[in-house]
């Protein structure tokens, strides 16, 4: 038997837990109704940590371990436009560190491509996620049209962009990768950048 504190948006509540099932029932009777509400969870803090997904897993796998669970929500016009903030602000640091990979890839300075290259895909991937999110939010959101409508510009831009990337990858060809870069990916993103500011 555990105890556990629930807060969900500023509302706190103790449970007392014997069993994962018991969490995970718990879990779906308090998650329910914020979907029904239109609302999504916009993160979760377990103990100090948040988790902004995956943490129905990590709470049924440590329900034993956690004191303390905070849900937050927000309505999926403010989870919009945070993401919209998040990938305008993020975006042009993409922009940023591209010149020096570029650089050293066209000097064939690649003694290790994984370092080199990995964070450049995980920004793409990330990138990728937030504009498949941020699309099916605001699906029927008709305020956000415009907006709306150039995620789905940048994304298919993007898409476009790492089916040529990985080919070149793929032959190892290095500076076809940095042309790709250099005069693909950097005025995709600042053309969207400008766009929307």
């Amino acid at each position: 038997m555990i105890f556990l504190k629930i807060c969900i948006d500023g509302a706190w509540e103790e449970r007392e837990f014997h069993s994962a099932e018991e969490v995970n029932d718990f879990w779906m009777s308090r998650t329910m109704p914020i979907l029904q509400a239109d609302r999504l969870i916009y993160y979760v803090e377990i103990g100090e940590e948040r988790y902004y997904n995956g943490y129905e897993s990590i709470i049924l796998e440590n329900y034993k371990n956690i004191n303390e669970i905070k849900i937050v929500t927000q309505t999926k016009a403010e989870c919009f436009t945070i993401t919209l903030d998040d990938l305008k602000a993020y975006l042009p640091r993409v922009i940023h560190e591209i010149p020096a990979i570029v650089e050293r890839l066209y000097a064939e300075e690649v003694d290790d491509m994984k370092t080199l290259i990995t964070p450049l895909i995980d920004s793409l991937h990330w990138t990728v996620s937030a504009l498949e999110f941020a699309y099916a939010i605001s699906d029927g959101m008709n305020e956000v049209s415009m907006e709306r409508d150039s995620l789905e510009h940048l994304y298919k831009n993007i898409e476009a962009f790492v089916e040529k990337f990985h080919e070149q990858l793929s032959w190892s060809n290095y500076v076809g990768v940095s042309d790709l870069l250099q005069y693909e990916l950097v005025p995709i993103l600042e053309a969207w950048i400008n766009d929307v500011v």
